[in-house]
């Protein structure tokens, strides 16, 4: 795996930075907060003997998160009661999506965390209530959920509360890798590709985030 160019376009920065003006600053704070949370992850990830483990699987494909704006700070005028944000990732681990560590149990319990959810709650739960609604997707959960569920983030205090809609590329059991499905995703451009609406119109999203590794042909 090669790690490719992460910065965002010129147009793209102006793009994030109208976002982050839109919203103002105190949940752009929480926001940019977020956008660490899922660098950190991805660095974690990128230079990990995971990546290595799972790279035939994404020959000639990349493997990348992505953090975007979206809901109604982009279409609606006025001020919103929320902030919506999306993350997007395609990483998978050798078993799977779910990474296999023993966690300290403070965590619902579990034994094995989904590892950007875990990063995410142990950033925000001084400042914020994290609850997540829907099943977190992992290899093979393709029927049970969509491929996404949604983390929101209540502040203690000040701030408007963050949804945050946690999309994942999932595959059915037994089912051939690449093989073409809507909940599949092989990179940044194949799922900006299936993320539209029922008229095959493309979902309005702004990029604040991207990092990716491209995988040998």
């Amino acid at each position: 795996m090669r790690l490719a160019d992460k910065k965002l376009s010129l147009e793209e920065r102006l793009a994030a930075d109208h976002f982050f003006e839109r919203i103002g600053e105190t949940d752009s704070l929480a926001v940019r907060r977020l956008v660490k949370v899922v660098n950190s992850r991805a660095r974690s990830y990128f230079y990990s003997w995971e990546i290595e483990r799972v790279a035939p699987y994404f020959q000639g494909c990349e493997v990348f998160f992505a953090v975007y704006g979206i809901g109604g700070n982009l279409t609606k005028e006025g001020e919103r009661p929320d902030v919506d944000v999306m993350v997007v990732t395609n990483m998978r681990y050798k078993k799977g999506f779910m990474d296999d560590f023993e966690t300290d149990g403070d965590f619902r319990g579990e034994c094995r965390v989904e590892p950007l959810c875990r990063k995410i709650y142990y950033r925000f739960r001084s400042t914020m209530n994290f609850e997540i609604t829907g099943k977190i997707p992992d290899n093979y959960n393709l029927g049970v959920t969509g491929g996404k569920c949604l983390i929101t983030l209540t502040p203690f205090e000040n701030g408007r509360k963050i949804d945050v809609v946690y999309v994942k590329s999932v595959m059915a059991k037994g089912s051939e890798f690449g093989k073409h499905n809507d909940q599949l995703f092989l990179s940044e451009k194949d799922f900006i590709s299936k993320d539209i609406d029922a008229g095959g119109n493309q979902l309005p999203k702004v990029l604040l985030y991207r990092a990716k590794a491209e995988g040998n042909e």
